[in-house]
Order: C-alpha cells, then structure tokens, then sequence
C-alpha cells in the first residue's frame, strides 16, 4: 500500500486504524460490566472482540514505525534535492537520537502516571485488587498513549510535504543531477552522489 499511495498516505492512514482499534478497546471496557470477563479461561464474545481489537491495534503499533524508516531516507533524499548537501547519516542519527530520547523517557512516564493514582513506593503488583483508577489509568496508558502517539503522527504529516508524487518529482531531479555529474556539470558535482 506505501508504495501505490506513498508513505505519507500509508502512515495517516494506518495512524487512523490504530486510533480506531484502541479507541473502540477503551470504550469496550467502559462498557463491560466485568473488564475480567475477557479472559482465556472463561473463552467468550467479549474475548473474541478484545483479541480482534488489540491484535489490530498491536500490528498497527508495530507496522507504523516501519513505515517512519524508509521516510528518513525521503528526507535525505529531499536534502539533496533541495541543497545538494549528501545527508544520511545525519538524517539517521537524528532519528535515532529522538527514537532513544521517547524510549528512555517511557519508564518515568508511566512511574508518574501511576504516582498521580497514589502508588508512590512501587509500581501495581501481579494479583492486586482492581480499583477503579488503577483500571482507568491501565487504560490511558495501554491504549490512550499509542492513541496519542498516532494523533501526534497524523498531526505532523499534515506538514510533511514529500507524498507520492513529490517523491517521484525529487527522484526524477536526482536521477538528473546524477546524469549531469558525469558530464562535469558544476552544480551535480558538488552533490556528492554516487
């Protein structure tokens, strides 16, 4: 689907279905009489919609990222179709930067969510009695974060120029520079492309 719409689309779009899936999931155990009832012990409807929605919404939250990679390289590819400087590298380093930035951050964001619902000691223990914040709060950061997250992503591609038809533009112009380097035009050669 990425490469018949292009990255830009596939990710909104995908960013929607995750939305939905987890949004639909908090709602089905607001819903639920007993959030327990969906269980492997007791197998019931309300298990089949739970694994239905959460195995949705966990594929999105694994197939987004995906998506993100092969966008650094636009971007690089963007940089030289814009300035000529050869920037990979760069480009990589940033995002791994911020990717190692939000995943080192993750633990305190949960030890001061579940600080605010008055676990201040210790994080919830395995087996502990289910009180109504602890069950909101095991929501919101199950399933209200990626939510989030993804509202983030759409967000952002609303400023993300380099759709489908943009890429195409700017490999067309690269291919061209490339062709002109090895007719010694001065601009191609100073872009540094193999």
């Amino acid at each position: 689907m990425a490469r018949r719409t292009g990255m830009k689309k596939a990710l909104v779009r995908f960013s929607w279905l995750g939305v939905a899936s987890f949004g639909l999931l908090i709602v089905f155990f607001l819903v639920l009489d007993n959030p327990e009832a969906a269980n492997f012990e007791n197998f019931s409807i309300a298990t089949v919609i739970f694994l239905i929605l959460y195995s949705l919404g966990r594929g999105i939250s694994t197939l987004t990222p995906s998506i993100v990679i092969p966008m650094i390289a636009d971007t690089s590819d963007y940089e030289i179709y814009r300035t000529g400087r050869y920037v990979p590298g760069m480009m990589s380093a940033l995002f791994s930067f911020v990717d190692k930035l939000v995943s080192s951050l993750s633990p305190t964001i949960v030890g001061f969510l579940v600080a605010l619902i008055g676990y201040t000691d210790d994080f919830p223990q395995l087996g502990e009695t289910l009180t109504m914040s602890l069950f909101l709060m095991t929501l919101f950061i199950a399933f209200g974060i990626p939510i989030i997250g993804w509202v983030i992503s759409i967000i952002a591609m609303k400023f993300y120029k380099l759709d489908g038809e943009k890429m195409e533009e700017i490999q067309a112009a690269i291919a061209e520079m490339k062709k002109n380097k090895k007719h010694g035009d001065g601009f191609a050669s100073r872009c540094h492309i193999n």
